[in-house]
């Protein structure tokens, strides 16, 4: 989760800051509940190229636990450079924080991945999610059909799509198609995979 986040972000130009904040957060948090120590395995070479020099980095059990503070900005390769979103930061800091009771570790960290993915949108409306009490993650193809917690079987949408792709009644979906403005056409092949009828 940690190399993703940098992987991802690293091209925004203040990456290193905010990291740096969510650092100190987790810093504490691991001082005061785990026994870390300063030493462990040997690292392999990958995380010998990004953490080695890392002064923050510490181990759990003999194993690394790498460092969310320790990246810097990167320029891409013919693209353009993007200031770091505050909101959309603070919203992915919420998401990591939040305890989902009953929910799969994968489900949980690809629910992640999935924001980073969408940039923070609903993938139905296009809409910018603005609190964590907004994003719905749907399994596409529902638990109860075979459906897994896997990355490619998720999608996250609003609270109002979530509730018209599961709709079977008529009055129901004339009210929550009234508070959002989907796109009929991935909408309806959601419903579908759902095993609901489609809309027109």
């Amino acid at each position: 989760m940690v190399r993703g986040i940098q992987n991802y972000y690293q091209i925004a130009t203040h990456i290193n800051i905010d990291c740096s904040k969510i650092g100190r957060a987790v810093s504490t948090l691991i001082k005061n509940r785990l026994n870390v120590s300063r030493t462990g395995r040997k690292l392999t070479k990958a995380e010998k190229a990004r953490y080695g020099k890392s002064q923050q980095l510490r181990y759990l059990a003999g194993e690394p636990i790498y460092p969310i503070g320790y990246v810097q900005h990167k320029i891409p390769k013919g693209k353009t450079t993007t200031a770091y979103a505050p909101d959309t930061d603070a919203i992915n800091f919420k998401l990591i924080q939040q305890q989902l009771y009953g929910r799969s570790i994968e489900y949980a960290d690809n629910r992640i991945s999935l924001y980073n993915a969408q940039k923070g949108k609903c993938a139905v409306t296009g809409k910018e999610f603005e609190t964590t009490e907004e994003i719905h993650c749907h399994h596409i193809t529902p638990k109860n059909k075979g459906g897994t917690d896997e990355y490619e079987n998720l999608i996250l949408v609003t609270k109002t799509v979530h509730k018209l792709i599961h709709a079977t009644k008529a009055e129901t979906i004339a009210k929550y198609l009234e508070d959002c403005e989907p796109n009929l056409e991935k909408l309806n092949e959601l419903r579908k995979q759902a095993g609901n009828e489609i809309l027109r």
